[in-house]
């Protein structure tokens, strides 16, 4: 067939012919439209350094992408958590529970150092520089007690340059080798289940960011939300809160985004023993009440044996 390049530079035609084969092949083999719609402006790119200019025009006349499919998302479900962690690593599950805490991207997360958390309050917080932002913008936000009790322990052994949780400088490495790894713990908790008619999953790293906006939109409104998660621009007057003034927001925010709920549980534990006590008094009252009728049945016995 000979060199692509060339015989795109040949005539129009073939480099045409050439791209409608290139995005039929990428549709059969169930990549989503818009995935492909993106390949292609990655590919256009490189053509356009190769010395083929393809207009947005030339496009829309020669080439036809398949419709995107957009299918309603699917929401990530509490007990849904709960099995990913049971088939979770320890080390992994320091990496999810920030996620699902914080609403932090997975590309966002990679990146961060020692340096960027600060321990010094009652929630870990953590300062995202505006570098490693889609939007290149900073922002502050906080991680769940359970999440921090597996962050705090990989601390101790680190230095301030390094990465808590990215395995690699390389960002799109280090994000890759955690899509990896997550598709992995999917096919084992058996969550591995794709939408129809498209190469993708229903539940991915980002299912947490998803999570967390809409814990945080119920309690605080889409305006919090959208700024925890980076979103940019929604809610300002959050930038000129002192950083106790967002903890006591965070904290309000917290026990939706638990997933042991240890504080639950223990508040449960509490209410028994409570309860148990109360019961414990209300049947030494009931036997002192018995005792004090079986008197008055012993004395009226008497009484009666008396008057025969």
């Amino acid at each position: 067939m000979g060199d692509p390049i060339l015989l795109m530079k040949k005539s129009e035609e073939d480099c045409f012919d050439l791209l409608q084969g290139w995005i039929n092949w990428n549709a059969q083999q169930q990549m989503a439209g818009s995935t492909i719609k993106h390949k292609f402006s990655q590919l256009n790119g490189f053509l356009h350094y190769m010395g083929i200019k393809i207009t947005k025009e030339d496009v829309r006349i020669n080439l036809s992408f398949p419709k995107i499919i957009k299918e309603e998302p699917h929401p990530l479900q509490f007990e849904e958590v709960q099995k990913i962690l049971e088939y979770t690593s320890g080390k992994k599950k320091g990496l999810y529970l920030s996620l699902l805490s914080s609403g932090m991207r997975i590309g966002e997360t990679v990146q961060l150092r020692k340096k960027d958390f600060d321990l010094s309050k009652e929630r870990v917080m953590i300062r995202i520089p505006a570098k490693m932002t889609k939007t290149r913008t900073g922002r502050t936000t906080f991680i769940s007690k359970e999440a921090a009790s597996f962050v705090r322990t990989k601390l101790r052994t680190l230095d301030d340059e390094d990465l808590v949780f990215g395995s690699s400088e390389i960002i799109e490495n280090a994000r890759m080798n955690e899509i990896v790894t997550f598709q992995r713990i999917l096919q084992k908790a058996g969550l591995n289940q794709k939408y129809e008619g498209v190469n993708r999953r229903k539940i991915t790293l980002h299912s947490f960011r998803a999570y967390f906006f809409t814990k945080a939109a119920r309690i605080h409104g889409e305006n919090y939300a959208h700024k925890l998660t980076g979103h940019g621009g929604y809610l300002p007057q959050y930038d000129r809160l002192t950083d106790d003034e967002k903890l006591a927001l965070y904290v309000e925010l917290e026990p939706a985004l638990l997933v042991y709920d240890l504080t639950k549980k223990e508040e449960e534990i509490r209410n028994l023993k409570e309860t148990n006590k109360k019961n414990e008094v209300l049947e030494d009252k009931i036997a002192r009440q018995d005792q004090v009728i079986n008197n008055i049945l012993s004395k009226l016995e008497k009484l009666e044996r008396e008057k025969s």
